[in-house]
């Protein structure tokens, strides 16, 4: 599956689009074949060079370079087609930003504080080989120790959650939720999605959106 093409908005490749599918990306999102496909024609992200992929059955990953540095895209699939799609970027793009909503400050409510929300039961496309190299790629956020939008910025805790981990021989993509406690008083928090291409080289792509909700 060209998922890159679809990125683009071509007309033939967004016939892969689920009609009730949903998409992530650009500072906003969209639903539905129409709406995706005339958001994403509108956008145009220009990929330059190489891509490196991922694929299974039911999930797809792609990885390149775009001006604004490194992309990535993620897809659920079902029988041959998308049914939620995420594109993270350096691309900035002029959107209103979305509503704010209330939110609790810990995020489950179970004052685990700032630990990594991964369990490798839960993703069956992930060779378990790389169980503990993801692990590590959350626990990487947590402590600080990669570069983030977050680094160096008033956040009192930074939590990763794992929404899908997807190996394909010696390569494995995460795609990641990061939710920050932007302020430690007003318990505003800050969700943004990153993504990592695991294998003899690791790629890291941090989206250049970031949601703030109301405390």
């Amino acid at each position: 599956m060209n998922l890159v093409n679809i990125s683009q908005g071509d007309p033939v490749a967004c016939r892969r689009l689920l009609h009730n599918a949903r998409f992530e990306g650009l500072a906003t999102e969209a639903f539905g074949t129409d709406a995706i496909s005339e958001l994403l024609r509108s956008c145009s992200v220009p990929w330059v060079g190489g891509v490196q992929t991922v694929d299974q059955p039911r999930f797809a990953a792609a990885f390149g370079q775009t001006p604004d540095g490194p992309a990535a895209l993620f897809a659920d699939v079902y029988c041959g087609h998308v049914a939620r799609l995420w594109l993270l970027s350096g691309e900035r793009v002029d959107y209103p930003p979305a509503g704010r909503t209330a939110v609790p400050a810990d995020f489950d409510r179970d004052q685990r504080g700032a630990v990594v929300a991964f369990d490798a039961a839960e993703h069956p496309a992930l060779d378990a080989a790389h169980v503990e190299r993801v692990a590590r790629l959350g626990r990487g956020l947590v402590v600080g120790t990669m570069a983030f939008p977050f680094a160096g910025k008033a956040h009192a805790r930074v939590r990763p959650v794992v929404l899908r981990a997807i190996s394909d021989g010696d390569r494995t993509a995460v795609l990641m939720v990061v939710q920050s406690l932007r302020d430690r008083h007003a318990g505003g928090v800050c969700l943004t999605y990153a993504a990592a291409l695991l294998g003899a080289d690791e790629v890291f792509v941090a989206d250049a959106a970031m949601r703030q909700t109301a405390p």
